[in-house]
């Protein structure tokens, strides 16, 4: 598993992905990928390189984060709250063995007008508590 923040997988897409695929990395969480909702011909050449890729959106510039993994993977997107302090993804793999993992990745913009710690920390927690329960 690897984590990345490449600051725009959109004008880096096959350099990022021939990477992940040179070390053998299975699984692959990144933040600032600024892909766009229906980002489609994006999505299709991260397949033509042998990944699926999950992703939510910023509405704005830049932003966004997403799950990529091997296509032979069995990763599934699952829906969670969107919160004002962060970004985040989360997902649920299946292992061969039946074994449940969950995803998550987060990516709080030091920019943004809502992400003092203060309320990050609260938006956190909150997540936490809906993971737990």
């Amino acid at each position: 598993m690897g984590f990345f923040n490449p600051r725009s997988i959109r004008n880096k897409t096959t350099e990022i992905f021939e990477y992940i695929r040179d070390l053998d990395i299975d699984v692959a969480c990144f933040c600032e990928t600024w892909l766009k909702k229906g980002d489609t011909s994006k999505i299709s050449e991260i397949k033509e390189l042998g990944y699926s890729v999950h992703h939510v959106s910023r509405a704005g510039r830049g932003g966004g984060v997403a799950v990529a993994f091997k296509k032979s993977m069995n990763i599934i997107k699952q829906n969670s709250r969107p919160f004002k302090s962060f970004e985040h993804i989360e997902c649920i793999m299946k292992s061969p063995a039946n074994e449940i993992f969950r995803i998550i990745c987060i990516y709080r913009s030091g920019t943004a007008s809502n992400s003092s710690v203060a309320i990050f920390c609260e938006d956190f927690n909150e997540y936490l508590t809906d993971l737990i329960q």
